[in-house]
């Protein structure tokens, strides 16, 4: 006899019963008890994601009054039940994300992603259930997660990376061991958070270097705002982390002028006289806007 399962998240459980459901009692909940819907009471994040998971059907052999069902989920920020009717009547369930699970991409090895439940009204091996990924998930995704086969919990295995995959689509699903048995699936997605993990990076292009990468030669007839060396900045976190400022220090004998983008121009400031100083120091500073910030300084020399 084919078995029916239902899926639940942080071992919230699930009950289907004639008799009225008890969860509304909770001071997080509020029960709608026409359509079963449960809601979060608790302030939810802005950014809902709004993901919908169908969830298996469930139904009852009483008839009138007594056929009334409704689902019970424990006190949480993350889901809701919503009960949904289709042409025929018949009533089903979507478990409906209202914020993000996130996970930024520093999480150790082992972090626990999400503790997935599916329940089965079956007793002996029909009510054993086994989870698994599903068969057409990537090798990507299983050398990145784990899911222990008996607890349902999806692990991570290996330390991710904003830059190179900044989110998942794992599919799982969950099977009885009864004869005849059809998985119940689910799809989860994982976003990562960007970390500031990336030191802004500075390249130089000199005007005139002779064979000295560090030092621009400039003559010192040369007119103000003479071009003397081309400054890039790059940072390869994204958002806030990602902006980067740069500044000069060139002690007023030279200027920093944004060109386009993340590219500057080092330009002179003052007339230079050689005989009174031949020499000078700049030193390019590019600090993001993360928190907290990185920096990068770099150095070189200006000859007349």
């Amino acid at each position: 006899m084919m078995s029916r399962m239902l899926w639940q998240n942080f071992r919230a459980p699930c009950r289907c019963a004639s008799e009225p459901c008890r969860g509304g009692a909770s001071s997080f909940l509020t029960v709608r008890e026409q359509d079963g819907q449960i809601s979060i009471r608790t302030k939810i994040d802005p950014r809902l994601v709004g993901a919908r998971i169908p969830l298996d059907s469930a139904t009852d052999p009483d008839v009138g009054e007594n056929s009334l069902y409704t689902y019970a989920l424990e006190p949480n920020n993350f889901f809701k039940i919503d009960i949904q009717s289709r042409t025929d009547g018949a009533k089903y369930a979507e478990l409906v994300v209202l914020r993000e699970l996130d996970r930024e991409k520093n999480a150790p090895v082992g972090t626990l992603i999400i503790d997935l439940n599916a329940t089965d009204a079956d007793d002996g091996t029909n009510a054993k259930i086994v989870y698994s990924f599903s068969s057409h998930v990537s090798p990507k995704i299983m050398e990145t997660f784990k899911i222990n086969p008996d607890s349902g919990r999806l692990t991570l295995i290996r330390r991710v990376d904003y830059e190179a995959v900044n989110s998942y689509d794992i599919d799982v699903q969950a099977q009885d061991m009864g004869p005849n048995s059809m998985p119940a699936h689910c799809k989860i997605l994982v976003k990562l958070v960007d970390v500031n993990d990336n030191k802004p990076d500075i390249s130089i292009n000199l005007m005139s270097s002779q064979g000295n990468g560090d030092a621009a030669y400039i003559s010192e007839a040369s007119p103000l705002d003479t071009f003397v060396a081309l400054v890039r900045v790059e940072d390869l976190d994204s958002g806030l982390n990602g902006e980067v400022d740069c500044k000069l220090h060139g002690q007023g004998y030279f200027k920093l002028q944004k060109s386009y983008e993340n590219n500057y121009m080092i330009l002179t400031n003052v007339s230079l006289d050689r005989e009174k100083r031949s020499e000078f120091s700049l030193t390019v500073v590019a600090e993001d806007r993360g928190t907290p910030s990185l920096s990068t300084v770099k150095l070189y020399c200006a000859l007349t």
